[in-house]
């Protein structure tokens, strides 16, 4: 673990832990993104025994658990640090969660979607740059349709890292070191209930495709469109000013655009002029034969 931390001279600390094994929980999530369902499946298996791995340490280190709330609580109570540069990826901050009693999904959902929804605008803005702008009411139905579709990806992760969460690392009314000895007494490994259950939670979520589903399985009340709507509008000068974006990037991003479908159709036009060329020069030579 040592060796593959950053800024690290070989020597293991145990705050290396929450650096390393959330990445590594947060890749079997995105592993779920897989239409595979044996993928799926094999997955689940890495996310439960990098889970029993996250406990064990924690047990072997106590320190940990301060390390981990004090985290937890930085991110929801100041908006100041909770930026990229603090928490670069809020995938694998999301694992957290999966090692304390102290905090729950219900206590970081508003200040994570939040967090996630400004992060988020730079990727609406690339595939709908229209978005820059507030059109009003008349068009908050189309802006909701673009914002879900443009961060679908994000979105379904976050579905998945809630489900694990409330199914499989802390169900409700089970304590950590109840699931802790579970997960001894399984060697780190999912029961049969857990992949069946997993296999069909995963298409259901690859299936969503709207913003009231989405919220419900993320166990989050659903706001109106209205509400929503401006939320969205609001995420545009959020990212702004936090740097997420910046309008300069869109119009380069916009141009290489524009250069790639004019390359592209060009490219479209030599191929085709090359096939005619070589039937005419093939007909001409058989001809003179």
């Amino acid at each position: 673990m040592a060796k593959i931390c950053e800024d690290c001279y070989g020597s293991f600390r145990p705050a290396m832990v929450i650096e390393v094994i959330p990445k590594l929980m947060n890749t079997m999530v995105v592993s779920m993104m897989s239409k595979k369902l044996y993928a799926s499946v094999m997955a689940l298996e890495g996310y439960c025994a990098f889970h029993h791995l996250f406990l064990m340490f924690m047990e072997e280190y106590p320190e940990l658990k301060k390390l981990v709330d004090e985290t937890i609580q930085k991110f929801i109570t100041s908006e100041r640090l909770r930026n990229k540069k603090e928490f670069p990826a809020l995938g694998e901050w999301l694992p957290l969660l999966t090692v304390t009693e102290t905090y729950g999904w219900k206590d970081v959902s508003e200040s994570y979607l939040l967090e996630m929804f400004d992060r988020n605008v730079l990727w609406s803005l690339k595939k709908f740059p229209e978005l820059q702008k507030n059109k009003g009411p008349a068009h908050y139905e189309e802006r909701l349709k673009q914002v879900f579709e443009a961060t679908v990806v994000s979105n379904h992760l976050l579905m998945f890292h809630v489900y694990f969460l409330k199914h499989i690392a802390r169900p409700d009314g089970i304590s950590i070191p109840q699931i802790r000895a579970m997960l001894d007494f399984r060697c780190g490994r999912p029961t049969y209930q857990m992949k069946d259950q997993l296999m069909e939670e995963c298409k259901k979520i690859q299936a969503v495709s709207d913003w009231p589903t989405f919220f419900r399985k993320i166990h989050v009340a659903v706001p109106s469109n209205e509400t929503l709507a401006k939320w969205l509008e609001r995420c545009v000068s959020n990212s702004l000013k936090k740097g997420y974006h910046h309008p300069s990037w869109l119009k380069r991003e916009e141009e290489t655009k524009v250069f790639r479908e004019e390359f592209h159709k060009r490219k479209v036009i030599l191929a085709e002029s090359i096939v005619e060329t070589s039937w005419y020069d093939r007909f001409v030579i058989k001809k003179n034969k």
